[in-house]
């Protein structure tokens, strides 16, 4: 796996990335093709896990019974669950010498999770195993995208980081097709139990393979160690803010565009295609918007994202079912990019290196404000319908126009 250019020769050569030095310098030690790999591999499976079990959540909802504010509440718990998990495990990555058995070990409580949520029979166990698969899905960001931001240079950053969000598309698009394929034909319980196997497979090769050598990491620096001035910074705490509110949106457009699909009459076979559309378009975008936001200015480019999502999914909250595929490809596209635009606005606002901790935090700021969406959202549809609940996603993302217009 090759990711960015030098010169050798007085010619261009593709090369390994190198080890990032926020001194200026760099190391002599090189990321292994095969660990990076194992990297994109890992990303592809734990945001595959992280949507499969709010793809089914309608259909589980309906099975077992439970009303859509119950299905809100489900959906809280994992992302509640998993802000604590980013957080904690975070801070914890900096204390570890070798990171990657957190990423493997994660991975395979993770499955052990969504099997055993393909036996739930009550709304509270559900909850309680929403909760482990939440907390366990929280390990890969702050862990992995620091080892990232450390083994790559800032002006390749965009790129490197846009491969990594594309792959981790993949699993998105991946898991609710297969997830609705394997409904459709047997059910709901079958295809958690089946797509966990995937997962403890790639959990152990993880260990296995990725698990050996991580390089020696720099200096360890505990949730002290950051200064407050960075994390109390306004500047921060605006983009944070910024931040928040996508997540928000995000997280109520996972959660509730299966909702609006069902209650389209569209069959598990066709919700599950038209959402790996949604989600699986990222693949493109993630890696295009990579290399954008490394040419132009990244607040322009956020800008401009956020009006022509608010504006595709006010559409999809009132388009007719002909019309909706072609919606939420341009919602989609537009929409995937923020996984990007999110941690690329952190990085670039932190004054200090870039680490678990500090990843940690960002993640569980935006994890807690993505589990207050869903809750939000629920309640509006029962207290109206679904296409007026949808239209607060458009709302979180002008809300963040607005803040992003006020920054320096």
């Amino acid at each position: 796996m090759y990711l960015y250019r030098e010169k050798a020769g007085g010619e261009s050569v593709i090369s390994p990335p190198v080890i990032y030095d926020p001194s200026g310098s760099e190391s002599k030690e090189r990321m292994q093709p095969s660990k990076f790999a194992m990297m994109l591999l890992g990303h592809l499976a734990y945001d595959g896990f992280g949507l499969l079990l709010p793809v089914l959540l309608p259909i589980i909802a309906r099975d077992l019974g439970f009303s859509l504010f119950q299905l809100g509440i489900i959906s809280g718990a994992i992302l509640i669950s998993s802000a604590l998990g980013l957080l904690l495990m975070g801070s914890f990555s900096d204390r570890v010498r070798n990171r990657n058995y957190l990423l493997g070990g994660g991975l395979i409580i993770l499955s052990m999770g969504t099997f055993l949520a393909g036996s739930a029979d009550s709304f509270y166990m559900l909850v309680a195993l929403a909760s482990v698969i939440g907390f366990s899905d929280g390990v890969y960001h702050p862990v992995g995208l620091s080892i990232l931001t450390e083994w790559t240079k800032t002006e390749n950053r965009g790129k490197v980081l846009g491969i990594h969000g594309a792959c981790g598309t993949v699993g998105m698009m991946i898991f609710p097709f297969a997830a609705g394929l394997i409904t459709e034909a047997y059910s709901w319980r079958i295809a958690l139990e089946s797509l966990a196997i995937f997962g403890f497979l790639v959990g152990f090769m993880f260990l296995i393979v990725a698990g050996r050598s991580e390089p020696a990491k720099p200096a360890k620096i505990a949730l002290g160690g950051i200064r407050a001035s960075g994390i109390l910074s306004a500047n921060l705490i605006l983009v944070l803010t910024i931040c928040a509110l996508c997540s928000m949106a995000m997280s109520g457009m996972s959660t509730f565009l299966p909702v609006k699909l069902e209650l389209a009459g569209l069959s598990p076979a066709e919700a599950g295609t038209l959402l790996s559309i949604f989600f699986g378009i990222g693949i493109v975008t993630q890696s295009v918007t990579g290399v954008i936001i490394d040419r132009f200015r990244l607040k322009t480019v956020v800008a401009v994202y956020l009006v022509m999502v608010s504006v595709f999914i006010a559409l999809l909250a009132v388009a007719p079912s002909s019309v909706i595929v072609y919606i939420l490809v341009l919602a989609g596209f537009f929409s995937a990019s923020f996984y990007l635009l999110n941690s690329m606005q952190f990085i670039e606002a932190m004054p200090h290196k870039t680490n678990g901790t500090s990843m940690g935090i960002y993640y569980f700021s935006g994890g807690i404000a993505s589990a207050i969406s869903p809750v939000m959202i629920g309640y509006v549809i029962e207290q109206s319908d679904i296409n007026v609940a949808f239209l607060l996603i458009p709302v979180f993302y002008l809300s963040a126009l607005a803040l992003l217009l006020k920054q320096k």
